[in-house]
């Protein structure tokens, strides 16, 4: 009967020890406490036993290191993104400021071309309202007398006049030329 007592006996304690376990391990999963915490320290002091529940000593050196290499690789590669941002940022400012001294000179190109215009224009102005004048002269004369003087200007000078004159001034002065003059005054008034 010892021998079927001792069975007994270690069937028990393994009974009882699995028991402890599965209690341990619901009331962990529960949330009752934490095994690793509470328990693991205390099985850790058990001679030959402790072994397998000893902390488990992570190098943290090593853990910080890979951590600290990843991170700085990830700032790396933000800082050359950056960098290259950076990179084409500078090139388009200055590609706009090429624009806009490129404009400026175009500008200031356009406002010589405009100032040069606006001369030409009122010397144009100037020289119409000249022509005008003289025009309105030859039409307030009798037509005998406009046509004695035009006889004597250049044909350039007289087309000028004439162009300024209503119509029926010019046919009288024409008539009242010399023929073959009036003719030579028509054919260039005609552009032919």
């Amino acid at each position: 009967m010892k021998g079927g007592s001792i069975i007994t006996v270690i069937f028990l304690l393994f009974l009882m020890i699995a028991s402890i376990i599965g209690a341990i391990y619901v009331l962990d999963k529960v949330g009752v406490f934490n095994k690793e915490e509470v328990i693991y320290p205390r099985l850790s002091k058990i001679p030959h036993v402790g072994k397998f529940f000893a902390e488990k000593h992570v190098v943290f050196e090593e853990v910080e290191k890979e951590e600290l290499r990843n991170l700085k690789e990830s700032i790396d590669r933000k800082m050359a993104e950056l960098k290259e941002k950076e990179e084409r940022l500078l090139e388009r400012e200055r590609r706009l400021i090429e624009k806009e001294k490129e404009i400026a000179g175009l500008e200031k190109g356009l406002n010589v071309k405009k100032h040069a215009f606006e001369e030409r224009l009122a010397l144009y102005e100037d020289e119409e309202r000249k022509w005008q004048k003289l025009a309105l002269y030859y039409s307030n004369m009798s037509p005998d007398q406009a046509a004695s003087i035009l006889q004597n200007l250049d044909d350039s000078t007289v087309i000028s006049i004439f162009r300024r004159m209503k119509d029926s001034a010019v046919s009288v002065c024409l008539m009242k030329m010399e023929p073959k003059r009036a003719a030579e005054l028509s054919r260039k008034m005609a552009g032919l």
